[in-house]
């Protein structure tokens, strides 16, 4: 941990806070939203037309903030620019990054709190070995490509209701200290062409972790040698009115092609060891009927 950087000589932070960061345990709202939009407007030059409109839909922002660009791209230099010269007075500016590059922000020390709530990340995030010090908010957020959070600490809570992960979501050997939620989190799109394996392996979670109504479209969640809180919820049903919870198993036709599984590249194995890892986690908690439920996806893959 001692190689990790403050976070306000991270250039990528820098633009998350562009208006300022938050500051003791009260959010505030009205300063994360233009902060947001400015992320947005920069993020969505890296994003087509149709990016755009499915991203804005996920995540409940106005369509016209991911292309904003044009509007706001001289404050947005400008202030960049000072913010990074106010916080690193003896640092070289390293400009304002490329929204289609990389978002690297991994080993980098968060002290204050977090706040990413409809933020869309538009390329490939890295937190890896990140530290969280204070909670992170992840609400709402959008992951075009594959985010990476592999060994970082939440000694928070760490909120990823409604997240939105279209690739692959890398938790490996990260530490949750707080509260964990992915509430109502997606993991791929069951009308998408990308596949989207959650791996959590060897993550640590020590405090009760909600993936109640979580929907997994393309990949059961990686829990191989994963510490999972003994109050871990699991929505134990095939689906609700906006489609499945779990991968389709496919039988012959379905009967709501629309909500058909894409393709998935996941060996039966590791699909009935997740299933088989989240069975024993509800039968700690005395639910036999979500442990029946998950003992039958177990099975249908113990052959195969």
């Amino acid at each position: 941990m001692s190689d990790l950087k403050p976070a306000n000589e991270n250039p990528w932070y820098v633009l998350m806070t562009l208006y300022g960061e938050q500051e003791g345990e009260e959010i505030d709202w009205e300063l994360h939203e233009k902060n947001r939009r400015a992320w947005n407007a920069w993020a969505g030059q890296a994003l087509s037309d149709k990016q755009k409109k499915h991203c804005a839909e996920s995540s409940g922002i106005d369509v016209a903030e991911l292309s904003a660009w044009r509007d706001l791209q001289d404050e947005i230099k400008r202030r960049h620019k000072e913010a990074w010269e106010s916080k690193n007075a003896e640092g070289i500016y390293p400009g304002l990054p490329e929204a289609k590059d990389v978002v690297d922000l991994t080993q980098t020390a968060f002290s204050n709190t977090v706040v990413l709530k409809k933020t869309v990340f538009a390329s490939l995030v890295s937190f890896y070995s990140a530290s969280f010090t204070a909670a992170a908010f992840f609400s709402s957020a959008i992951f075009q490509a594959a985010a990476v959070l592999s060994c970082a600490t939440f000694q928070a809570a760490a909120v990823f209701r409604s997240a939105t992960f279209q690739a692959a979501a890398v938790f490996s050997s990260a530490s949750f200290e707080g509260f964990c939620y992915f509430v109502e989190t997606n993991f791929g799109l069951s009308t998408g062409t990308k596949t989207c394996p959650p791996v959590f392996r060897d993550c640590q979670f020590a405090k009760p972790t909600s993936f109640r109504a979580a929907r997994f479209a393309t990949h059961t969640p990686d829990f191989e040698g994963a510490v999972l809180h003994d109050k871990t919820t699991f929505t134990a049903e095939e689906e609700d009115k906006d489609g499945p919870f779990w991968p389709v198993i496919r039988s012959g036709p379905p009967h709501q092609p629309q909500f058909w599984t894409p393709f998935s590249d996941q060996p039966a194995k590791d699909a009935r060891d997740s299933y088989a890892a989240i069975r024993h986690a509800v039968a700690k908690q005395g639910l036999p009927d979500d442990e029946h439920f998950f003992f039958r996806r177990e099975m249908h893959y113990a052959g195969r």
